[in-house]
């Protein structure tokens, strides 16, 4: 038969090719190179040495964790291991931490951990620039938390699958992508705000007046769960190479805003969209975009490219002048449909000469009760401000415009059935067929080619 020598050996050679048992100090010779022994904590560890009998229990001498196979279930159990410089964890849900003994910056719980059993060195989440949502614990699949906590400058943050949030989530940080992945959806669980005070949901702004700059949201659905007095999106001094763009805010309550942007230079907004449907009624809910310029903050709206859908809202564009606002264009045909008021520009008061100074657009409308609606019928006040609509398409049935201030050239347009002109607007139809409707004087007409009237 075999001796008992020869069993021991066997059982060596079994440890030292990946077998794994708790460590026994009788073990005759001691344990190989590379046998794998498990601690009473779990950890597994791997000898050094040949003929190794010290208790890696105790100390570490003559052993090294094997990096390929430790595990936690979440980052609360990472608190209690062993700091070892090198060491790598795997969480359960595949987030991978290594201890750095160097690192002594703050911990936001999920990229940068803190160890209980040391004041120096952090765990560290590797490959930190691209963060998957999925590979964090979250309660209920609420959000909130880490969005807050999180470091997002300089990163790549994909929402890879569908959470709810019940706070104001903090986005705003420069260079900083948050990507939907495949148009992923976050729902507002929590309260709304005051008719004095609204809430922001996805808050882009950073603390004190500082511009955002090179930041992205992209390929995301917010709903907000018809949350009343609320923002869905609230974009403040985002400013140059930012981007917002597959963006979509659903379920608008009536004194909610889906889009709002304020403060705002040389970003672009691309295929975004805005609802206010609601499947309980067949009403147009809340306005889809606010375009904000603050007199208190100095917050004018310059060199700025819109492109949303807006479709089942009371407001489709809400444009609110406090300040200047140059530069206004949207070139991409957006859509808007089946608002009570299409695009709405306020008037502002008579003593101020604030306005939207200059904009090209050109979009399609259909079904809407108002299409534009550009200033009040209440203005009295020339405002030297030129808007141009360039191959505007209008449904040809309901179609009406209102143009109570500036000067309005339409190029090519077609399908307007009404067309007012107050006293303060001048308007031109150049290839534009002519209004079922006209009321106003300050209308001229060309039906012949520009390149014609132009020579």
């Amino acid at each position: 038969g075999t001796s008992t020598l020869g069993l021991y050996d066997l059982k060596r050679q079994i440890d030292a090719f990946g077998g794994v048992d708790y460590f026994r100090p009788t073990l005759a010779g001691g344990y190989l190179p590379n046998a794998r022994v498990m601690l009473a904590n779990g950890d597994i560890v791997k000898s050094t040495i040949d003929g190794n009998t010290s208790d890696p229990n105790v100390g570490m001498s003559g052993w090294v964790y094997d990096s390929n196979t430790l595990f936690v279930l979440d980052t609360n159990q990472l608190k209690t291991k062993a700091t070892v410089s090198g060491v790598t964890y795997f969480t359960e849900l595949g987030a991978q931490y290594k201890w750095d003994e160097n690192i002594t910056d703050s911990e936001d719980n999920y990229t940068i951990i803190k160890s209980n059993l040391t004041n120096t060195g952090r765990w560290v989440l590797l490959n930190k620039h691209t963060v998957n949502l999925s590979a964090f614990a979250l309660e209920d699949s609420n959000i909130t938390p880490i969005i807050n906590n999180i470091n997002l400058s300089r990163r790549e943050f994909n929402i890879n699958s569908d959470y709810n949030f019940n706070n104001t989530l903090n986005i705003g940080q420069d260079n900083a992508l948050i990507n939907g992945k495949t148009w992923n959806i976050l729902k507002y669980a929590g309260d709304g705000g005051t008719d004095v005070n609204l809430k922001s949901l996805l808050s882009v702004k950073k603390t004190g007046d500082q511009a955002t700059s090179r930041f992205t949201l992209k390929t995301l659905i917010v709903d907000m769960n018809q949350s009343s007095y609320a923002v869905g999106v609230d974009a403040y001094f985002l400013t140059s190479q930012s981007l917002l763009e597959q963006v979509e805010v659903r379920n608008i309550a009536d004194n909610s805003i889906g889009f709002r942007l304020s403060k705002i230079w040389y970003a672009k907004i691309r295929q975004c969209f805005a609802s206010g449907y609601n499947a309980n009624d067949s009403l147009r809910h809340g306005t889809g975009v606010l375009i904000d310029s603050l007199l208190d903050d100095y917050a004018q709206v310059n060199a700025i490219d819109l492109d949303f859908r807006l479709h089942t809202l009371n407001v489709g564009m809400l444009i609110n002048p406090v300040s200047y606002i140059y530069g206004l264009n949207m070139l991409n045909m957006p859509t808007i449909e089946n608002c009570n008021i299409g695009i709405k520009v306020n008037t502002t008061t008579d003593t101020q000469d604030y306005h939207v100074r200059q904009s090209v657009i050109s979009a399609y409308f259909e079904n809407n009760t108002v299409d534009i609606e550009w200033g009040d019928s209440t203005n009295t006040r020339n405002r030297n401000s030129k808007h141009t609509w360039i191959g505007c398409s209008f449904d040809g049935v309901y179609s009406t415009v209102k143009l109570w201030e500036g000067h309005h050239t339409f190029i090519g347009c077609k399908g307007m059935v009404s067309l007012v002109v107050g006293n303060g607007a001048q308007c031109e139809l150049i290839n534009t067929p002519r209004p079922k409707n006209i009321t106003g004087s300050n209308i001229t007409f060309r039906d012949t080619p520009l390149s014609q009237v132009l020579s």
